[in-house]
């Protein structure tokens, strides 16, 4: 699946749109090589298109495209926004 990521480098805001809820629970897909990787998250405070999360690692990068179609160790193309 091709998928676009944000880095979330020293920051606690990500997409709204990259979170996803199932069950009560909220969780990101993040990359992990040329997988993805669930990572349960706990939401704050929202300010527009975005949302505070607790549970990331600073450094990860967060799939904010296509993550809906994906689960725990799916195999992933990054596409960045330039490449469409």
């Amino acid at each position: 699946f091709p998928v676009t990521i944000d880095g979330v480098k020293g920051a606690s805001m990500i997409p709204l749109s990259a979170v996803i809820e199932r069950d009560g629970k909220s969780f990101v897909m993040v990359v992990n090589g040329d997988k993805s990787k669930r990572v349960d998250v706990t939401t704050g405070i929202r300010s527009g298109e975005m949302v505070e999360v607790t549970g990331l690692a600073t450094d990860a990068k967060v799939i904010s495209q296509g993550q809906d179609a994906l689960v725990d160790g799916s195999k992933i193309r990054i596409s960045t926004k330039k490449d469409g």
